[in-house]
């Protein structure tokens, strides 16, 4: 009698939890609908009239160059201590975690240099060893007149702690500026919004 009694209790809950979400399922659909009627008069309100002639933009689209502030034998310069830069300190051993950066410190302006010593990479279980296999430069949006900005691609063969190997794309915002005539690296952010 008690496994009766059970039974038609769970049944009531469970009709009961199905009664209620289709309930707040209609109310929910019936709230949405007004509200999406009310963005589009809105929208529509709001719409500027097309104009004959288009509006010139200030700013190019992709964003301010850096090409507008640095000549192109800087632009060079700079973009080359990147790649060089980038090809010693992407390659890790997680055996020895401070050779990236030793490897990499004469392309750093010595600020950096103490800075990331502090919080050099351990690696980690997917990545135990990093490779670059191919490294590109694309441009990023800079207004800056003293700092280039380059985002460095590096296509990476990594090692997992098992000795398996997986391949893959690290991105790497370099940021450089220049030293007594030659460019150093002054940060690093990897795997930045791109």
């Amino acid at each position: 009698m008690n496994k009766i009694f059970i039974a038609i209790a769970i049944a009531i809950c469970a009709i009961a939890l199905f009664i209620g979400y289709k309930t707040n399922e209609s109310e929910k659909t019936a709230a949405a609908k007004p509200e999406k009627e009310q963005q589009e008069e809105i929208q529509s309100i709001e719409a500027p009239e097309p104009t004959e002639e288009p509006e010139e933009s200030t700013i190019p689209k992709g964003g301010p160059s850096q090409d507008e502030n640095f000549s192109p034998e800087e632009l060079e310069a700079s973009k080359k201590v990147a790649i060089e830069f980038i090809k010693q300190f992407h390659n890790f051993d997680a055996s020895q975690p401070f050779q990236n950066l030793e490897n990499s410190k004469k392309f750093m302006d010595e600020g950096f240099y103490s800075k990331y010593q502090k919080n050099v990479s351990r690696g980690t279980l997917d990545a135990v060893k990093k490779k670059w296999l191919e490294v590109g430069v694309t441009q990023t949006s800079n207004t800056s007149t003293e700092k280039l900005i380059w985002n460095v691609v590096v296509q990476t063969e990594n090692m997992d702690n098992d000795g398996n190997k997986n391949y893959g794309e690290d991105w790497y915002l370099v940021e450089l500026k220049k030293e007594n005539d030659q460019y150093r690296v002054t940060g690093v952010t990897m795997d930045a919004a791109h």
